[in-house]
This record gives structure tokens, C-alpha cells and sequence, in this order.
């Protein structure tokens, strides 16, 4: 795992549980949607990292 990567990771960690969630589902339906790239697939990525630290297991639907 790079710097960078766990910066951003922890940014997350610091999120209330509430907004991880929200956060994950929203990027993903604009990404499934086209209204961002799928670049962004490495936020969710990170929001899912965030989300297991707290017992959360996140899936894609």
C-alpha cells in the first residue's frame, strides 16, 4: 500500500458511518450512470476499506 492510498483511506476513516454509506452509494450510481468516471471506482475502493474497518461490508448491487 502506497502513501497516498492510506492518506486518502484515513481522510475516510475520520467520516461519520452514516456518510461512508452514503458517500459509496452515491459514487456509485453516478459512476454506473456515467455522471463521473470510472476513475472514481478507487474512491469506492477506499469507502470500502473505511466501511470494513467498522464491521460494514459494502456491496455492489
Amino acid at each position: 500500500m502506497d502513501k497516498e492510498y492510506g492518506e486518502m483511506c484515513s481522510a475516510y476513516n475520520n467520516l461519520p458511518t452514516e456518510l461512508i454509506i452514503d458517500f459509496y452509494f452515491v459514487f456509485k450510481q453516478k459512476i454506473d450512470n456515467k455522471q463521473l468516471s470510472h476513475a472514481m471506482k478507487f474512491e469506492l475502493a477506499l469507502l470500502k476499506e473505511a466501511a470494513k474497518k467498522r464491521g460494514i461490508l459494502l456491496k455492489d448491487f
